[in-house]
C-alpha cells in the first residue's frame, strides 16, 4: 500500500501549486496506517459509525464516508502554513 501510495502522491505532486514539504513516502505510510486503522479498529469504527460495517449498507456508508474525507481539506492553505510555522 504504501509503495503504491508514494507512486501517486509522487506523480499528483507534480501538479500542486503548494509543492509539499514532506516526502511521498511519510505520507504514503501515514495515508495506509489510516486506511488500515478502519480493520484493525473494525468494532470501534462500527460502534461510531452506528453501521455493522459487514452489511451493503455499512460498505457504502463507509465508501461515502471516506469519499467525504477525502474530497474536503481540512485545514485551508492559510491554516496549514500557520502550522507549518508553529511547527518551526
Amino acid at each position: 500500500m504504501t509503495r503504491l501510495g508514494e507512486r501517486w502522491l509522487a506523480a499528483a505532486d507534480q501538479d500542486r501549486a503548494d509543492p509539499p514539504d514532506v516526502p511521498p513516502r511519510a505520507r504514503a505510510a501515514v495515508m495506509a496506517a489510516m486506511a488500515l486503522s478502519v480493520t484493525v479498529l473494525y468494532p470501534h469504527v462500527c460502534r461510531g459509525m452506528g453501521a455493522d460495517l459487514s452489511t451493503p449498507e455499512g460498505e457504502r456508508l463507509l465508501m461515502r464516508t471516506l469519499i467525504e474525507v477525502y474530497s474536503q481539506p481540512v485545514l485551508d492553505p492559510e491554516a496549514a502554513a500557520e502550522a507549518r510555522a508553529w511547527l518551526g
